[in-house]
């Protein structure tokens, strides 16, 4: 199921992408290992993730600004 990580606003986006990409990175997800939108702000799509509770979710959603959309097919 694809993760989908976006920003609310551009600001948003300068003051939390540096902790969204080091929280990525921390969970096994490394920068340039998923696709990011050309739009602004960048919307990140993630590769499949086992399960809506993976711990990178609950951290993204803890950052202000920043919205985390998880696809369950089985929903």
């Amino acid at each position: 199921m694809p993760l989908i990580v976006r920003y609310e606003t551009p600001d948003a986006f300068g003051e939390q992408n540096e902790t969204v990409i080091k929280t990525l990175d921390e969970n096994g997800f490394p920068d340039g290992d998923y696709p990011v939108t050309s739009t602004f702000p960048p919307i990140l799509l993630l590769p499949q993730i086992e399960s809506g509770d993976h711990p990178v979710i609950g951290q993204l959603q803890d950052l202000d600004g920043v919205i985390v959309e998880y696809e369950n097919d089985e929903e």
